[in-house]
């Protein structure tokens, strides 16, 4: 498998071209780190560690032989993979923080999912309502699966200081804490519950009925996050307790400056985007602007969070304005907006005319016109955006841009907003 893989791959030194056997000579150091983490990826943990360690022993039968390459120093190569195995699903590509933010944008996903308006035949009001809870108990405690499924619910507090209680087969117990969020979320699923199940968490399925979850389910919540938002084949549910370890063993544990609010909700608006209909590259260069919002709240730059958080909501605008029912819609439409009426609404170039010609005012002014309930929203407006870094707001208020803790809320303020017209733009359809 490794001499099919090096030689399809082709940027290793081989070429696909080559007859076999191919020399032993030209293998590096990368391409075996390379392999490991393709395994990581597409193999199973067990899979990934026999094969990775056969392959090592063939290199040291190399160096015993004189056929080794002097590039590969097996003394570093044995610790570099030893280190990839230590944390199997990192398959040495994902770094911590990479699988950190991995796991916020699968609680997110969950978040932001609606829920049904009735619990409709397959239960899925209530499913959508546990796989909040499960994923939050996740993030929060990062409590093992088969910790998770074992769970009754005369084990979990959650009152004030919530928490849920772990007892052990050699009858010790510990009290993992819970986020508010977890607690919101196993509230509003344990207060449609119906049943007398004592498990935590149920299974709702046609073929389990009210059986409790098992870890393959919990497995597949998981996946099935990852596989919408196009994660990381290698993230899983386990993911959750190991990120826990791997901070603990790290020298410089992650951090995240933000509060737990301001955390969430740009997690929230960047999986809208994900999920969203625009096209791929307004959607990249949105959620690309995200980051870049995200970052200066994280240094306290808050004027320049507003213009980055500006910058996401014109993406998000033009974004749906592009998209092509929109399109199709407003071509077909008998009072278009004003704006994209000048342009000549049935113009075969109308969506390149929306993108060069048009500017702020105008998507606002247009988004307005189609989705009229936008203005109705009690939360700072589309134009509040734009006026909030005018030069005349400094010299009305020289105040909000030196004073810490006004400017602060006036940025977290605008981040709550744009997570709701995100929300509604996002999810309009014509």
């Amino acid at each position: 498998m490794f001499a099919d893989w090096i030689q399809i791959k082709g940027k290793y030194g081989y070429k696909s071209s080559e007859k076999w056997p191919l020399s032993p000579k030209r293998i590096r150091h990368e391409s075996v780190l390379a392999f490991s983490k393709w395994l990581g990826a597409n193999r199973s943990n067990s899979t990934n560690n026999t094969y990775v360690s056969i392959v090592y022993r063939f290199l040291v039968y190399l160096e015993t032989i004189g056929e080794l390459s002097t590039e590969v120093r097996l003394g570093k190569l044995k610790e570099d993979l030893s280190n990839s195995r230590k944390y199997p699903q990192l398959g040495g590509i994902l770094d911590p923080q990479s699988i950190q933010d991995a796991l916020e944008q699968i609680v997110s996903f969950y978040e932001v999912e609606l829920l049904p308006k009735n619990e409709g035949r397959y239960k899925q009001k209530i499913i959508l309502l546990r796989n909040r809870g499960i994923v939050q108990t996740l993030f929060t405690t990062g409590i093992g699966i088969s910790e998770l499924v074992a769970v009754n619910r005369n084990d979990v507090n959650l009152t004030q200081s919530a928490s849920i209680l772990l007892n052990s087969t050699n009858g010790g117990s510990a009290q993992l804490t819970l986020s508010e969020d977890a607690k919101i979320a196993l509230l509003a699923y344990l207060n449609e519950r119906v049943d007398n199940n004592p498990a935590l968490f149920v299974a709702h399925s046609r073929n389990a009925g009210e059986s409790r979850l098992s870890i393959t389910g919990v497995h597949n919540i998981v996946k099935k996050a990852v596989n919408k938002l196009d994660l990381h084949k290698g993230i899983s549910a386990r993911d959750f307790s190991r990120i826990k370890k791997i901070n603990k063993d790290l020298e410089n544990p992650i951090k995240n400056n933000l509060s737990p609010e301001a955390s969430r909700i740009f997690s929230n608006i960047r999986v809208m985007l994900r999920l969203s209909k625009i096209r791929d590259e307004y959607k990249e260069i949105a959620i690309f602007d995200l980051k870049q919002a995200k970052k200066s709240f994280d240094i306290q730059a808050y004027k320049g969070c507003i213009v980055m958080l500006g910058a996401v909501l014109e993406g998000i605008m033009l974004g749906t304005l592009l998209r092509n029912d929109v399109v199709v819609s407003i071509r077909q439409s008998t009072d278009p907006p004003l704006a994209i009426k000048s342009l000549g609404q049935k113009h075969p170039d109308l969506p390149t005319r929306i993108e060069k010609k048009l500017g702020f005012e105008d998507y606002k002014n247009s988004i307005h016109h189609l989705i009229p309930h936008i203005e109705k929203l009690k939360v700072d407006g589309i134009q509040s955006f734009r006026n909030s870094i005018h030069p005349s707001l400094n010299i009305s208020d020289p105040l909000i841009f030196s004073d810490y803790e006004r400017f602060r809320s006036r940025a977290l303020h605008h981040l709550t907003s744009l997570e709701l017209l995100a929300h509604h733009i996002l999810i309009w359809s014509p």
